[in-house]
């Protein structure tokens, strides 16, 4: 990080990360010391011994030190840590759900018969050989092909006749 400090002298983010990579750090190192048997108070009153070089039984210049922060840390009751993923989870397998799933487009496009056969496409057919398009869209003569091809043709319907 000093590198980058070096490098980047004139970004503010990198001071920024660079506090805030310490702060972690001696929030961390204070943890694994707490929890190897080291007493709060003790703990406490070395860390304001090294910082002001003396120890200091009353410290009311100290609401805003970085050290003070450190303090509130320690006492404060450690809640259970997995909470985020709690949060987290949910939300991803919700997102996952909603973004993965595709609708399902069993009929999508409209009815298309090349002289009275069904097809799914006609881009290959040559114009040439084209005769007549109709397309129906109305219900009125939609409704004599429904019954013969169903949902399908309610989509519409495209009738190409080819030259014979």
């Amino acid at each position: 990080m000093e590198v980058a400090k070096t490098v980047f002298w004139f970004n503010p983010f990198i001071w920024i990360a660079t506090r805030w990579l310490t702060e972690v750090q001696e929030m961390e190192a204070d943890r694994e010391a707490l929890s190897n048997g080291f007493k709060l108070n003790d703990y406490q009153a070395t860390l304001l011994k090294y910082l002001f070089g003396v120890n200091l039984d009353v410290v009311n210049c100290m609401s805003r030190h970085p050290l003070s922060y450190r303090f509130k840390a320690m006492t404060k009751v450690q809640a259970h840590q997995n909470w985020r993923i709690w949060i987290l989870l949910p939300m991803v397998m919700l997102s996952l759900a909603l973004f993965a799933v595709t609708p399902s487009r069993s009929v999508s496009g409209p009815l298309i018969l090349i002289d009275g056969q069904q097809a799914d496409r006609f881009d290959h057919i040559p114009p040439e050989q084209i005769k007549a398009v109709t397309v129906l869209k109305d219900s009125k003569n939609i409704n004599k092909y429904k019954q013969q091809y169903g949902q399908q043709a309610g989509n519409g319907i495209i009738l190409i006749e080819l030259i014979k």
